[in-house]
């Protein structure tokens, strides 16, 4: 079963780094959301 999460993205520089929120890591990750933390990861320079 998929589950839904919004990941809450809050930067931490202007240039690089950022915080994930709504992520609970204590449950297995799907596809779908670890694609989307990948995706945000790209984006940010995490």
């Amino acid at each position: 079963m998929s589950l839904r999460y919004s990941i809450s993205v809050r930067k931490r520089h202007l240039l690089i780094g950022a915080e994930l929120k709504e992520v609970d890591l204590r449950c297995p990750l799907d596809n779908n959301l670890l694609e989307r933390i990948h995706s945000r990861w790209m984006e940010n320079l995490v």
